[in-house]
């Protein structure tokens, strides 16, 4: 990681902008009906705190800002899966499954990417001859939405301490819902709202992020989902994404180690329909000369518990070659895993 030093000129500004552009972003509010991120096998290992840290090809999702900050030259293919519940009671807590695939190429000024995020939940109590919940706006039985992307980033810097961020993104959605499905436990119910028939729709969004660098400080904030794209499914119902801003500030307390720190600014959708905002608290630290390791817990501000705790591993293959992996564990069951192959140079 290179943090840079800065004039102090450069600092009075990121004072006055950053705190704008946040205001700005907060007002955008939250919408919709989509599970928090699960892109990056390096965030997942810091259980989500990688805002402001971001430096390799995954910031064209995190942080487009951050790119500038960055390696001169990454790419990242890698894939995530996330379990909640999966062996849980018939009429049991919310079930959900996430997944991710990314693949990026990026640089100090533009990234490109391909990822899918896949979100499958069966809300609370939703088997075979159930009724969903009334008095709730879109799918609030078991649903489906699988989400392809197409990504570019792009980057302007405001003097020295500051750069903006863009990430553009075409986005075909595969959306299902269903009023029940059948099975006894969660994972049953679950493997059930996988093959649920899926109407196709394609839209565009925007991301955008900011990143101020002051010595071995950076604080960052993105805001995903501006257009809070929605997707249609076969019977006329609608899957969204959520529009969600998160902030970071990462410090590098040593030569050697890294701490980091993101919190949800709005609320997000759970499994279980309940709205929370999350909080990330991550570390990452050399251990040898090949050898990284980082951990991570996350927190809920609100709402019931969804605690998890990670830890991750990144072994250098060579001078720019990497291999990445996290595993994580968590409440109701929350299990999952992620591994990566990546080039930074």
């Amino acid at each position: 990681m290179d943090f840079q030093r800065i004039s102090e000129g450069s600092r009075g500004r990121a004072r006055v902008l950053l705190p704008a552009v946040g205001l700005a972003l907060v007002i955008a509010g939250p919408a919709g009906a989509q599970s928090p991120d699960v892109v990056g096998v390096r965030a997942q290992g810091m259980a989500g705190a990688f805002v402001a840290l971001a430096d390799d090809a995954s910031a064209v999702y995190w942080n487009p800002a951050a790119l500038a900050k960055g390696a001169i030259f990454s790419a990242v293919i890698e894939g995530v899966d996330r379990r909640d519940n999966p062996s849980g009671p018939p009429a049991g807590p919310a079930a959900s499954r996430r997944s991710a695939a990314l693949v990026a190429i990026g640089a100090p000024a533009l990234g490109v990417a391909y990822y899918r995020t896949r979100l499958v939940r069966v809300p609370a109590g939703v088997t075979a001859g159930s009724s969903r919940n009334e008095g709730r706006t879109g799918a609030v039985g078991p649903s489906s939405l699988t989400v392809h992307t197409l990504g570019v980033s792009v980057l302007q810097s405001l003097g020295d301490a500051l750069v903006v961020g863009a990430t553009l993104k075409w986005e075909r959605g595969l959306a299902a819902a269903a009023p029940e499905v059948a099975g006894g436990t969660a994972g049953e119910r679950l493997d059930a709202a996988s093959a649920l028939r899926t109407r196709a729709t394609s839209t565009f969004d925007v991301d955008v992020g900011v990143l101020a660098a002051v010595g071995p400080v950076r604080a960052g904030l993105v805001a995903h989902n501006l257009r809070a794209p929605a997707f249609s499914t076969p019977d006329g119902e609608t899957l969204d994404l959520e529009r969600r801003v998160r902030a970071g500030l990462a410090l590098r307390a040593t030569s050697r180690l890294t701490l980091a720190a993101d919190a949800d600014l709005t609320r997000t959708t759970d499994a279980d329909g309940a709205r929370r905002r999350g909080v990330s608290l991550g570390a990452e630290g050399r251990v040898a000369a090949r050898v990284l390791l980082r951990a991570g817990v996350g927190l809920t501000a609100s709402g019931p518990s969804r605690s998890s705790a990670s830890v991750g591993v990144s072994v250098a293959l060579s001078r720019v070659w990497w291999l990445d992996g996290e595993l994580t564990r968590g409440a109701a069951g929350a299990r999952g895993w992620g591994l990566s192959a990546r080039v930074d140079y």
